[in-house]
């Protein structure tokens, strides 16, 4: 319990849940889908990725949003290409991302020497 105590803070979880009730105003269910689809597409594995960096938590937030955007893109469009399926190449590269992440996050590095 602990562990999962530092990662989700009540105040994130508190904006998370404003974010999800401003859409909901606003879009209806259309937009909580939007918005825990953008959460868990781009920002989670990054933010899973870059956990080990030793750089504040507000830095991870910021920068798992803009390398999310930035590289899912990306990917989802060169597997479009190769496919042709829009739709198989979301799945895919989501896929492909979070393994990618949990590779990184789950990886022991050793210390470089000093």
């Amino acid at each position: 319990m602990d562990k999962l105590n530092k990662y989700l803070k009540w105040e994130y979880i508190a904006f998370i849940a404003i974010l999800l009730v401003f859409s909901y105003g606003l879009f209806g269910f259309t937009g909580i889908k939007f918005l825990l689809g953008f959460i868990f597409i781009f920002f989670v594995p990054y933010y899973l990725i870059l956990d080990k960096l030793d750089i504040s938590k507000e830095e991870k937030i910021i920068f798992a949003f803009i390398i999310g955007i930035g590289t899912t893109v990306i990917v989802v469009y060169y597997i479009a290409f190769l496919l042709g399926s829009l739709k198989t190449s979301i799945l895919i590269s989501t896929i492909i991302i979070y393994a990618l992440a949990l590779v990184f996050k789950f990886r022991k590095y050793k210390k470089a020497a000093e």
